[in-house]
């Protein structure tokens, strides 16, 4: 679409057929609708975190389902669960270190790129009764922002990677990692 520029007041009716064509046009509104049975999205991905002073090393399990907005736009909520395994090869020991809760927004850069943000919380403790959960204090919180790159496998098969910066690591204590990388599915 040859860009030009729009000299006209919106509030006429013309004006305003002509507008929302142009936006039609562009890719946004109408045509850019999801099929109803397409909507709902769901995945899940690795992440894993090297071992520090405070907490051995972990590979977060995450799953999530997300709605689709339009074809390029994606928000939805996710779960995981953190294990543990140990302090290396010679001390290997599998553990439950925590769950955490995630929410995320997707929105397409350019084809398969797209802008993801989102929040977490992530209790990073071994949980020994349900009551713990309650004391909010006690959850990890990050803001994240970054990039993510979609791919497919096969027809019934996707993949992404993500890139992801934390607002909030600087805060946190102990210490965690600014960047975060993940590889997903779905």
């Amino acid at each position: 679409v040859e860009r030009e520029r729009i000299r006209f007041r919106v509030g006429r009716p013309r004006n305003r057929q002509r507008l929302a064509k142009r936006i039609r046009a562009a890719g946004y509104g109408s045509g850019n609708r999801v099929a109803q049975g397409d909507r709902l999205e769901i995945g899940g991905n690795l992440q894993t975190v090297r071992r520090n002073n405070f907490f051995p090393t972990t590979t977060d399990f995450g799953l999530a389902i997300g709605y689709k907005i339009s074809e390029g736009f994606l928000a939805g909520l996710g779960f995981s669960t953190k294990m543990g395994w140990g302090d290396g090869f010679q001390k290997i020991q599998i553990t439950h270190q925590g769950i955490g809760l995630r929410s995320f927004i997707d929105a397409r850069i350019k084809n398969t790129f797209f802008l993801s943000g989102g929040a977490e919380f992530n209790y990073r403790n071994q949980i020994n009764n349900i009551y713990q959960l309650k004391d909010y204090s006690t959850w990890q919180k990050s803001a994240l922002i970054g990039l993510t790159k979609k791919f497919q496998f096969n027809k019934k098969l996707k993949g992404n990677i993500q890139l992801l910066f934390d607002f909030l690591y600087a805060i946190q204590v102990p210490r965690t990692q600014p960047l975060l990388f993940r590889i997903g599915y779905g």
